[in-house]
């Protein structure tokens, strides 16, 4: 029975310390071992070296009430508590601890935290008295104080107003020179109390609308993207016909989730284009469903994402010059016309206008293959895109590439494809994360919701009525699609129309030029220009609108 219980409790041993280890890189990982325990404790240490105090350290134990939840998608975090002290050589010691929670699933938010501290100092100078001759003078604080905040959720916005309170009372005093002493009793007095109510608030917009601090290394001579990634007509386990025939058994699944995207790599090689085609590329592409951004086509994400991140290497050396950027024939000859213009004389923000407007020309490419796939454009000669244009997901999906391809380059991972690559995995899962990402399930039972309504299962690919609900809104804002039955707000993404105190408009567009094979395109007096685009879309709607109903009869 001995031998039983010592291999029982060696057994016991050996997958606590298994859960406390990643599998893939064997570094020391608490994650799983926190989401499996229902309190989970994770140790933090502090290290101190600052030579004012002398050397020492501390722990402190973070306590998780719970495992957390998710509501709509979105995860809340457990309650929280927080312990621990330290303390250092010259006598310097601390303690202190707190705790957050929230209720009603995350609509209220409170924080209660506190400590006390015993602090030795010595403070050097040559220019006052009482401080020559490199003579110390010790001082000690003593005091203790806390902090409260309490935040409402305004609605379902990811908006947070409330109010905070903060207290401290300290005693500062130089027992070595009394000279000192007494100037600060006088000043400060024996002790003093500080003390504070004010309004606190907090936004957590999943992308705002944020600038570069610095200026970063960029890549150079990156070749452009290319073609786009093969992806994604509307619904799941889609029926394929080929030249008028029903292929039988063979079926395009369409979903993925955010276990399975892979890892993000940029297309700048028709070798990755044909990896995307046959299934052996690192990453995937398919159709996710969000509480907060509906349906998302993660190839629409990563086509526009890879197309901001090689304008951006293009635009940055030359900003501010009067030039031209040629792309492959779309319908018409597709030409990224740049205005001269003097660039902002301070280099960050060149690089923030270079950034933001490399994405607001991601976006124009976007819109306008929109528009080239209704008019007759096609990637493969005698296979039709129809069924893919101005689908419900596909706008929203390239403005949310747009957006994280611009986060990326602000932080700085714009300098190998590498680092980019590495940068959009991250951006694109916390992306996700934050529109409340749901599981394949989850997504496939919406896709059988909208069956009739959005979409025909009974209809195969290329079939363009497969797709039955399209939206031909080009507009920079965006809100997406409205999905029946889905109760969380949605979230609004937004491309600013002005950055640094320039119009982008006014500093490059993209225009279309009359090509060899328009198809139904009419063809412009001398090229589409954004202006424009919106009226061809509006002329797609009208001629659908009238075709379906003659379908429905």
């Amino acid at each position: 029975m001995n031998k039983s219980i010592m291999l029982a409790l060696l057994l016991c041993g050996q997958a606590t310390a298994a859960s406390l280890v990643d599998a893939e890189d064997g570094m020391l990982d608490m994650s799983r071992h926190l989401q499996d325990n229902p309190l989970g404790f994770l140790p933090v240490p502090v290290v101190i070296t600052e030579p004012a105090v002398g050397y020492g350290g501390g722990l402190f134990g973070l306590f998780l009430h719970g495992k957390g939840k998710q509501v709509d998608g979105q995860f809340i975090p457990p309650a929280m508590t927080a312990l621990g002290g330290g303390g250092t050589e010259n006598g310097t010691w601390f303690v202190g601890g707190g705790h957050r929670r929230t209720w009603q699933d995350d609509h209220i938010r409170y924080l209660i935290a506190g400590g006390y501290a015993d602090i030795n100092l010595d403070i050097y100078s040559g220019d006052v008295a009482g401080f020559s001759r490199n003579n110390a003078i010790n001082t000690e604080t003593q005091g203790y104080g806390g902090t409260q905040k309490l935040l409402f959720r305004m609605g379902d916005s990811p908006v947070f107003l409330g109010a905070s309170l903060f207290w401290a009372k300290m005693d500062i005093s130089a027992k070595n020179n009394p000279v000192i002493d007494r100037v600060w009793q006088r000043v400060l007095g024996d002790n003093s109390t500080t003390s504070a109510l004010g309004l606190a608030w907090a936004d957590e917009t999943l992308l705002p609308v944020k600038h570069a601090r610095k200026v970063y290394p960029v890549v150079s001579h990156l070749s452009p993207p290319e073609s786009l990634r093969p992806c994604c007509a509307f619904g799941y386990d889609l029926h394929v016909r080929a030249v008028g025939v029903p292929i039988p058994v063979y079926q395009i699944g369409n979903v993925l989730s955010l276990d399975t995207l892979g890892s993000h790599r940029y297309n700048d090689s028709a070798l990755g284009a044909v990896k995307n085609i046959v299934g052996l590329s690192e990453e995937k592409n398919g159709l996710i469903y969000t509480h907060r951004g509906g349906f998302i086509d993660i190839a629409h994400v990563r086509d526009t994402a890879d197309n901001t991140f090689y304008l951006f290497s293009r635009l940055l050396p030359e900003l501010g010059r009067g030039w031209r950027l040629f792309y492959s024939e779309e319908l018409g000859v597709r030409r990224v016309q740049l205005r001269a213009f003097t660039p902002p004389s301070a280099m960050p923000q060149r690089y923030s206008l270079a950034a933001w407007l490399a994405g607001h020309l991601a976006f124009q490419l976007a819109q306008w293959h929109e528009i080239a796939q209704w008019y007759g454009f096609q990637s493969v000669p005698g296979f039709s895109e129809e069924i893919s244009a101005f689908s419900p997901e596909d706008l929203y999906s390239n403005l949310l590439g747009a957006r994280l391809a611009i986060d990326v380059i602000l932080q700085g991972k714009a300098d190998s494809i590498e680092r980019y690559n590495a940068a959009m995995d991250e951006a694109l899962r916390h992306a996700l994360l934050q529109l409340g990402v749901t599981t394949v399930t989850e997504t496939e039972r919406k896709f059988r919701e909208l069956d009739g309504d959005w979409w025909n299962s009974k209809r195969r690919v290329p079939d363009k009525f497969l797709v039955l609900k399209r939206n031909y809104n080009l507009e920079h804002n965006r809100l997406p699609t409205p999905v029946a039955y889905e109760k969380t707000a949605p979230y609004m993404l937004t491309m600013p129309a002005v950055v640094a105190g320039y119009q982008l408009s006014h500093l490059g567009e993209l225009q279309i030029y009359p090509g060899a094979d328009m198809q139904s395109l009419p063809v412009p007096k001398a090229f589409y220009g954004p202006s424009q685009f919106q009226r061809l879309a509006d002329r797609a709607q009208e001629a659908d609108k009238t075709q379906l109903e003659r379908f429905q009869k």
